[in-house]
């Protein structure tokens, strides 16, 4: 097939192919978002399109399109070129074709010549079923040179410089657990995978606090007002704990189910409600765990990441370690929990280190 006037069927030397540079390039897909790394740029996903599409000229339009590559994005937060395939969890021939097309015309000051030279990782979700991941790959092979097939899990891991760990990503409604044990390196095969998911998520935090609010004030909180309560006060609670010092009185004015304004005071009971949620992902992960080799398990616990929008809560990381080591009968010190550095674009980011290491 023909791709941007060139034959890809011409066959050249291996001398000449040495001469010509690769492009290497990740793409991150599932069935809400896709991301996409262009040479050192990244290129936001879904719901970034969406904001950027909803603050253009296109405002009133319902329809997101197909594709989006321009400078809107270099405006919006300095992430560079922004390319968006609607996939729908599924890649179609088209949006390969446009991926493609994007990566050469984006490539062209590595004097790239042909759609062939690119070599991409493809990060698909954990739970993507195999037969998923192998059309994926064959298809993608009909354009470029080289596709290697990578799990979002694993490539959060290798962004946070590890390839055995655990990866927790608490979600809206559910969190995601994916246990990973690399054999020896990048270049292996992905090794032993276990992954579990549980209906507990951030939104079970909102209503732990909204339930905690409601029994000391008998008044009912809108659960926005909780994740905002939660956003804003979780982090010094699990600050004041890991420092050993007091909780700062905390006052705040919460707008009711009825719409009234009512000044409550934020103290430990309030949010020690969460510490309910957090305990049962800190009992999980150690369940996970200890149905792992015996032989992998301590290499597990040093590589606990959690990923997610709750992540961004400063001390979380502490008080997890802690229950964690607690439920493990384990030392504090063999314990190691580190929330993500970016929880939205690790795993594409992760696949894109990776690609440079296999492909390089």
């Amino acid at each position: 097939m023909a791709l941007f006037g060139k034959d890809d069927n011409k066959v050249e030397s291996q001398d000449e192919l040495k001469k010509i540079p690769t492009y290497v390039g990740a793409i991150k897909l599932g069935t809400a978002n896709s991301t996409i790394t262009a040479g050192d740029n990244l290129i936001g996903t879904r719901s970034l399109v969406r904001k950027i599409f909803k603050s253009s000229a296109y405002e009133k339009s319902t329809k997101v399109p197909d594709i989006i590559v321009g400078t809107t994005a270099l405006e919006y937060e300095g992430l560079g070129e922004l390319i968006y395939i609607v996939n729908k969890g599924v890649i179609k021939t088209k949006d390969a074709y446009y991926l493609v097309e994007y990566l050469f015309k984006h490539s062209e000051k590595h004097n790239m010549t042909d759609s062939k030279n690119i070599k991409i990782f493809a990060a698909t979700p954990a739970i993507a079923a195999e037969n998923q991941k192998e059309e994926l790959e064959t298809l993608l092979r009909e354009f470029v040179s080289d596709v290697k097939i990578i799990s979002e899990p694993l490539g959060s891991l290798i962004y946070h410089n590890w390839v055995t760990g655990v990866c927790a990503d608490i979600g809206h409604g559910t969190t995601d657990f994916t246990l990973i044990h690399q054999k020896l390196a990048v270049k292996d095969d992905m090794g032993d995978v276990v992954a579990d998911t549980i209906p507990i998520g951030g939104r079970d935090i909102d209503f732990a606090i909204q339930q905690a609010i409601k029994k000391k004030y008998g008044i009912e909180v809108p659960l926005e007002e909780c994740m905002r309560l939660k956003e804003q006060y979780c982090g010094p609670y699990y600050e004041s704990i890991v420092l050993g010092k007091e909780l700062p009185e905390l006052i705040e004015n919460v707008i009711t189910e009825e719409g009234l304004g009512q000044e409550i005071f934020i103290d430990a009971d309030i949010i020690k409600s969460v510490n309910v949620i957090i305990d049962h992902i800190a009992r999980k992960i150690v369940e996970l765990i200890g149905k792992s080799p015996f032989t992998v398990r301590k290499h597990l616990y040093e590589a606990i990441l959690i990923n997610g929008g709750i992540s961004s809560i400063k001390g979380l990381d502490i008080t997890l370690r802690k229950y964690i080591s607690e439920h493990a009968n384990l030392p504090l010190e063999s314990v190691n929990v580190v929330l993500s550095q970016d929880p939205l674009h690790s795993s594409i980011l992760g696949a894109k280190k990776a690609a440079e290491i296999v492909f390089k």
